[in-house]
């Protein structure tokens, strides 16, 4: 059985790149690790990523649509039962965490769909932290949701959102089936990739907030599958108790979601700002609907 990891870098990311790779190897679980980049995508995945960035779809290097690309590409090289790690280049690995790491693969040897997932749901082990919940509803746009003949009050929708920035796949026959619904929606479906509001079909519930692009999808596809989903928060940051995010309950955790990619100092603070701006947005936005 092999164990192959892999993430994706655009050109002003190698020094994250050069770190995570660094960082993967030293769990001394993977057999291979493989570091994308542009070049490493087919001319139909250029020429279509191209294509959305001339437009103004800048965020995620057109919207992650390439991470399928990549998905499908290892998963055609892996033998029946070989397990396949998608992790973001802005994760960090923990060291002290690599137990946990070795348990989550025992798991998915066990899982029926081939399919180990981590969504925004609470880490029942500490109660010191306090951790956010995304709801479906809130991050999935009511197209997607009708595509998938789902309802906005179905138990899948009004449960938290799963994490696309990790996740494991054991290569069976239903894992195959999952990764290919999720790779046929983000190359030909844009148009349920898309967050343009003015280009919503349906109407979105009043506590929308914003769409998730490929992880929308991803989500979807993952939950009305029945796949295993542990805490998204065995990754990502929580909030402690003086209202600051802190990854201080990730000490013995593998995979940590720091998205402290390393780009030059100017366009590192641009970048700040707007994520600032937009998070501030986001919440007027909420109290208005309100």
């Amino acid at each position: 059985m092999k164990i192959c990891l892999s993430t994706f870098y655009s050109s002003d990311l190698k020094r994250s790149a050069n770190r995570f790779e660094e960082q993967a190897e030293k769990m001394k679980i993977y057999d291979k690790v493989f570091i994308f980049g542009r070049n490493d995508l087919n001319e139909d995945f250029k020429q279509y990523v191209n294509s959305l960035l001339q437009i103004g779809k800048k965020k995620g290097y057109g919207y992650w649509v390439w991470q399928t690309y990549f998905h499908k590409k290892v998963l055609s090289q892996l033998n029946e039962g070989d397990i396949y790690h998608w992790c973001d280049v802005g994760c960090h690995f923990n060291f002290e965490g690599r137990k946990r790491l070795l348990e989550y693969l025992e798991i998915l040897k066990k899982e029926p769909t081939g399919f180990l997932g981590f969504q925004y749901k609470d880490l029942n082990t500490d109660n010191n932290f306090n951790y956010p919940n995304y709801m479906e509803y809130q991050y999935t746009k009511s197209d997607l949701i009708k595509y998938f003949n789902l309802e906005n009050d179905d138990p899948i929708i009004k449960s938290p959102q799963v994490w696309g920035g990790s996740f494991f796949v054991r290569k069976c026959q239903k894992s195959l089936q999952i990764m290919n619904q999720h790779y046929e929606i983000t190359r030909n479906r844009f148009d349920l990739i898309d967050d343009d509001e003015k280009k919503f079909i349906e109407k979105s519930v009043p506590e929308f907030i914003q769409h998730r692009h490929s992880q929308s999808v991803l989500s979807l596809i993952v939950k009305k599958a029945g796949s295993k989903l542990l805490s998204a928060y065995e990754s990502e940051w929580a909030i402690d108790n003086q209202g600051n995010r802190t990854y201080n309950h990730l000490k013995n955790y593998p995979i940590i979601a720091r998205r402290d990619k390393r780009k030059n100092f100017i366009r590192r603070f641009f970048e700040r700002q707007k994520k600032n701006i937009n998070r501030k947005m986001n919440k007027f936005r909420n109290l208005y609907k309100r």
